[in-house]
């Protein structure tokens, strides 16, 4: 936690704890939360990307997008069958457990069936031994293709 942050917090602290238990006000804390959620959800996909990148001991790699934006790429409905309706994000073709990045590039719209089973249609683990270009040096991307330096 960064200094300005810990100083604001600590004075307040008391009656921060008080306004939530407080019913009306945690009330209309959760409406507003939930009303920002759904105007906003690129906000939550990104927040949740990073902390799967990092459980999987990867640097996060993040190019916001909106949900629009998705849409206009991909289409409204399931990427993976056509017939679902877009409910999730599903990081393909490289998913995240694999250091796939949350780009624009590299995330689907998903049903939830769809997002769930796609584990089974993604590539085989990058591999720990970079290829032979990159000692020649080459640039190596996650992806395992030669960049230009």
């Amino acid at each position: 936690m960064d200094g300005y942050n810990a100083a604001r917090r600590e004075p307040n602290r008391e009656r921060l704890a008080a306004r939530r238990k407080n019913p009306k006000y945690r009330d209309a804390d959760l409406a507003r939360l939930a009303a920002r959620r759904e105007a906003m959800p690129h906000e939550a996909w990104e927040h949740s990307y990073r902390a799967r990148a990092h459980r999987y001991g990867f640097e996060p790699i993040v190019e916001s997008f909106t949900r629009d934006e998705l849409i206009e790429a991909y289409g409204a409905h399931c990427w993976h069958c056509t017939a679902g309706a877009f409910e999730e994000l599903d990081h393909y073709p490289v998913p995240v457990s694999r250091g796939g990045a949350h780009r624009l590039d590299n995330v689907r719209p998903s049903c939830l069936k769809c997002n769930r089973a796609s584990w089974r249609d993604t590539p085989a683990p990058i591999a720990e031994e970079p290829p032979a270009l990159a000692r020649t040096g080459e640039a190596i991307d996650r992806a395992g293709l030669a960049l230009a330096v």
